[in-house]
């Protein structure tokens, strides 16, 4: 994504942490290896995005629907 080589040097180091908040799941992320301001703005507005959208469908509620879930009285 960054059109540097695919060498070890070029490489980001993501972290993903899950923490219990109360009642709530807390997600915190970090990335190394940004070159410079510009390259962690880029990087802040991508990951704010993908988080957004994360959050959306971690918190959407799905109704019970009958083709997935099937219960037989014997």
């Amino acid at each position: 994504m960054s059109g540097k080589e695919d060498e070890p040097e070029n490489y980001a180091t993501v972290t993903y942490t899950l923490s219990k908040n109360e009642d709530e799941t807390r997600l915190s992320l970090s990335q190394d290896n940004i070159e410079n301001e510009e390259a962690k703005k880029t990087s802040t507005k991508n990951w704010s995005t993908v988080l957004e959208k994360l959050k959306e469908v971690v918190e959407k509620k799905q109704p019970h629907s009958p083709s997935t879930f099937t219960y037989s009285k014997f």
